[in-house]
């Protein structure tokens, strides 16, 4: 599917549309006109996983043709425990949720990862909360993810990219060693989160960006 992302009316149409009869399937699209960024291809993924996961458990409260008595009695009293389209809908709700918070600039991107771990938490804690009804397929929202470290590495390869391109500019031109300081804090190509330049490190002798991904995979070397 192409387009019909955040803001878009009718891409939602279309996809609940092709869905009604059962006869077709998102297996793909590219949803965001920022294509590289766009967690929804990656979370599509993940809900087509999770849906065949969640169909597989509810097989295991329908009693099959050759069960005995009481198994299909036992069916029937356990199936409002696992009940798959309540399953369905809410692990999409949180999904779709959680791709549209990540649908944000660079500026803003920072912010948009806390918002999803938030929202995350929010989910985990109505998974905790009790119930009869599909209390199995509830439960298991709190397996579910926010994608905000795997966002943060995604995002984090603009400023990597602005970074080699800076180094590699740098090298074309001739620039020298001890006119690099001043060079990189003064270029046009800076950090896409901040706006401002990225920093160089005069004993490693390369430019350094600090994405928003956490620990050592956060800070990406570029050697002059």
């Amino acid at each position: 599917m192409i387009g019909g992302g955040r803001g878009a009316f009718i891409g939602a149409v279309h996809r609940i549309a092709a869905q009604m009869d059962g006869q077709a399937e998102l297996v793909a699209g590219a949803f965001s006109s920022d294509a590289e960024r766009s967690m929804v291809r990656c979370i599509v993924g993940e809900w087509m996983f999770v849906s065949e996961l969640l169909e597989d458990m509810a097989s295991n409260y329908r009693a099959g043709e050759d069960a005995t008595t009481f198994d299909r009695v036992l069916g029937r009293l356990s199936r409002p425990l696992m009940q798959l389209q309540d399953s369905k809908n809410r692990t999409a709700d949180h999904y779709w949720a959680v791709a549209r918070t990540l649908e944000a600039p660079f500026t803003h991107y920072e912010a948009a990862l806390r918002r999803a771990d938030e929202l995350n938490e929010r989910t985990t804690d109505e998974a905790a909360t009790f119930r009869i009804y599909n209390r199995v397929g509830v439960a298991g929202l709190a397996n579910l993810s926010s994608f905000s470290t795997y966002a943060a590495r995604v995002s984090d390869i603009e400023g990597t990219r602005r970074a080699v391109l800076l180094a590699a500019t740098l090298r074309a031109s001739g620039t020298a060693a001890e006119h690099l300081p001043t060079t990189v804090a003064s270029a046009e190509l800076r950090t896409p989160y901040t706006d401002r330049p990225f920093d160089w490190d005069e004993a490693r002798g390369a430019i350094v960006f600090r994405g928003l991904e956490t620990g050592e995979r956060g800070e990406h070397v570029i050697y002059y």
